[in-house]
């Protein structure tokens, strides 16, 4: 099957991301143990019409966002991030995941991150 390239959109276009997965690399039994490591695995897969590749690029998604958007990191900082042989980060690498250099099946290729802009803030007294 090769590599191929996928999308994931968030939100029609808030955010974007662009996956690497080389599937002669990523196996199905490697997709479910990614999905399984996490909470909500068969609720995610039907979510995914039981496509489990979607199901793990899904929540791939929420992980590099949220990352992202935690330490405003480019692509390159992003797959540092899930580097569990990266002396520097010590028990700070991403849990449950496979690197994203591509060494491994799925390279992290682009992000459009997530912005927030201070026009879409509301602040309003409560109490």
């Amino acid at each position: 099957m090769g590599i191929k390239r996928y999308k994931i959109d968030y939100n029609f276009g808030e955010a974007e991301i662009h996956i690497e997965v080389d599937h002669d690399k990523v196996t199905d039994a490697d997709l479910h143990e990614i999905n399984n490591f996490w909470s909500g695995a068969e609720r995610r897969v039907a979510a995914a019409d039981g496509d489990v590749l979607k199901a793990v690029l899904v929540l791939l998604g929420q992980v590099v966002l949220w990352k992202q958007v935690e330490s405003d990191s480019s692509v390159e900082g992003i797959v540092h991030a899930f580097d569990w042989g990266n002396k520097f980060l010590y028990d700070s690498a991403l849990e449950g995941w496979p690197k994203m250099d591509g060494s491994m099946g799925f390279k992290l290729v682009e992000i459009e991150p997530y912005e927030f802009f201070a026009e879409n803030f509301k602040v309003e007294e409560v109490a």
